[in-house]
């Protein structure tokens, strides 16, 4: 074995690859004992939600308390630092730099102070990630979509190797950007666009800036857009007037972030391609800007038109 890849890594490799050869094996329901575990956690699902929390709980018991999976630097570098100044009374990007938005250095006090432990935020981050999928489901259900079916897929999410690693293994805040996104989305569903807009204006100012794409991706799907506009407005706008008197520049902030978008994919592929890599690397972040606005464009085209409004006394007319 090559000295440069760890046992770890290669632990990691098989995990994330049974995983999703057995949530496949479970969806197509072969073989007939792994459909039927499915059917029983589906049929139990809606009537238990905290199944899935507590089988998401047991993989981060097994990986942090079994195997003893390090927490990762951006904890102990990041998260609880950014926490633990806040609540001391600093003011983020004024008194430390952060390339969070405001609200979020609060959200991990708040963890932080609740149990002021390193294991904490991670388990924290396992929590959203958990509800994040069982709101999945619901939100599929208020779409349409089975119980049965929802529940597969949601199951199906938490179960995804590549999914839960992150969220679960290398403990990323990005299951908070995803938890606020499915609320919101399924306050859309419900027709409670305000509210949804609401939310995602927390969730904007609770996470990254980059939790925009998933205000977009949204908006091009909602049929009140100016409902949501609104809640957005009324949840973030008070905030971020409060922050920039206190001297919060989100330019500031912006230009970190987006200075650091340089993912290894990318510039590996790239990098067979010497002229190219050469012209745009200055401004990689504009390739994901670019990228972004592509797949947005092609949601806001296959989105559904919006249907008439036709009451039953105009309905009896017309026949």
């Amino acid at each position: 074995m090559p000295s440069d890849i760890s046992l770890q890594t290669v632990g990691v490799v098989l995990a994330v690859s049974t995983s999703n050869l057995a949530v496949l094996a479970w969806w197509r329901g072969w073989p007939k004992s792994l459909g039927r575990v499915k059917s029983w956690i589906t049929r139990s699902l809606p009537r238990s939600a905290v199944f899935l929390a507590s089988m998401l709980a047991a993989i981060w018991v097994a990986i942090f308390l079994v195997y003893g999976y390090p927490v990762t630097g951006d904890i102990k570098l990041y998260f609880q630092p950014y926490g633990r100044a806040v609540l001391a009374g600093a003011i983020p990007n004024v008194d430390f730099r952060s390339s969070y938005m405001p609200l979020f250095p609060y959200l991990m006090g708040a963890v932080d102070a609740i149990w002021s432990s390193d294991l904490s935020i991670p388990l924290f981050f396992t929590g959203c990630f958990a509800l994040a999928c069982i709101l999945l489901g619901k939100g599929m259900v208020e779409g349409g979509a089975t119980v049965e079916r929802a529940g597969s897929l949601a199951i199906i999410g938490a179960l995804n190797g590549a999914s839960w690693f992150l969220a679960v293994g290398y403990q990323q805040d990005e299951s908070v950007m995803l938890l606020l996104a499915v609320m919101a989305m399924v306050f859309i569903l419900r027709r409670r666009d305000l509210t949804g807009g609401v939310v995602l204006g927390l969730g904007l100012l609770a996470t990254k800036v980059t939790f925009g794409i998933s205000a977009v991706a949204l908006l091009s799907q909602s049929r009140r857009r100016r409902q949501l506009v609104m809640g957005a407005t009324l949840a973030a706008a008070p905030c971020i007037l409060l922050f920039a008197l206190l001297g919060f520049n989100p330019l500031l902030m912006i230009s970190g972030e987006t200075g650091r978008i340089n993912p290894p994919s990318l510039t590996a592929l790239l990098g067979s391609l010497p002229f190219v890599y050469g012209s745009i690397s200055p401004s990689l972040w504009a390739v994901h800007l670019l990228a972004g606005a592509w797949c947005l464009t092609m949601a806001a085209m296959f989105r559904k038109p919006r249907l008439p409004e036709v009451s039953f006394d105009g309905l009896v007319k017309t026949l």
